[in-house]
């Protein structure tokens, strides 16, 4: 006679589920009707990922409990983390009354980060031209942490005189190694803007829910009054590579006796 074992299958119910959504806009009046849509989605979205981040919590506690290899669980949720966080910012930043735009291709002038020193991108080489990309990229840091720095980093150089190559006792090269070694200041670049620009940058910044403001004209054009964007982004990897990014329009002006 063959033994007939019941399983019991546990599930969590999950009471929502995240709708599909494309909200046009063609005047300003539907950009302000389609924010409150907006942020019920985001809800929805961060709901999921509460959901995500606790059952791989879980997973991961009896994973260590029970001396299994955590490799996996470990990064599905240190992902599911960083795409919370990611909600989290854009939650805020559309409660605040900041409306979504397209990626505009703008001039990032400031990164928030948690890292105290840039990522060095050392370089050694013999030339006296070649230099390291002194580009830093956001670390996309939760809601609220971090420092606003410039993009680019100081950069630093020290010498080593090699040996003469055999054969030319009389040509000694020297070494470079170059660094990045301090971040750069914030340095808005606009020298005439409005002051209403400034204010309203620097409100954006205290916030600290945007990872990079970016300005439109580019820097390039020291004059007259840009607009202002925020943009928050998912991660940002070894090449500043971000899996999701959304702008948000912080400010923008203009002269009516330019028109």
């Amino acid at each position: 006679m063959t033994d007939m074992i019941e399983a019991t299958v546990a599930t969590k119910e999950i009471t929502t589920i995240v709708p599909e959504v494309t909200l046009i806009a063609e005047t300003p009046m539907q950009l302000e009707a389609a924010q409150p849509q907006l942020v019920e989605w985001v809800n929805f979205r961060l709901k999921e990922c509460n959901i995500e981040v606790t059952d791989l919590t879980e997973n991961l506690a009896t994973a260590k409990k029970n001396h299994w290899n955590t490799a996996a669980l470990g990064r599905a949720l240190a992902k599911a983390v960083k795409s919370k966080n990611y909600y989290v910012k854009v939650l805020e930043a559309l409660k605040a009354g900041y409306y979504l735009v397209p990626n505009f291709p703008g001039d990032v002038i400031a990164i928030r980060t948690t890292r105290k020193k840039p990522v060095p991108n050392d370089l050694v080489t013999t030339s006296r031209f070649n230099t390291p990309n002194s580009r830093q990229n956001t670390s996309a840091s939760p809601l609220g942490e971090g420092a606003w720095v410039g993009e680019n980093a100081v950069q630093e150089e020290t010498q080593k005189v090699l040996p003469p190559k055999e054969g030319f006792p009389n040509n000694a090269n020297i070494e470079y190694h170059r660094y990045n070694s301090e971040f750069t200041s914030v340095d808005f670049p606009f020298l005439l803007a409005k002051p209403q620009i400034l204010k309203a940058t620097e409100r954006a910044m205290l916030f600290k829910c945007f990872d990079e403001i970016t300005v439109l004209p580019g820097q390039n054009r020291h004059y007259g009054d840009p607009m202002i964007f925020g943009t928050i982004k998912m991660d940002c990897g070894k090449y500043g590579t971000s899996t999701k990014s959304l702008t948000f329009l912080i400010t923008w002006f203009i002269e009516l006796k330019d028109i």
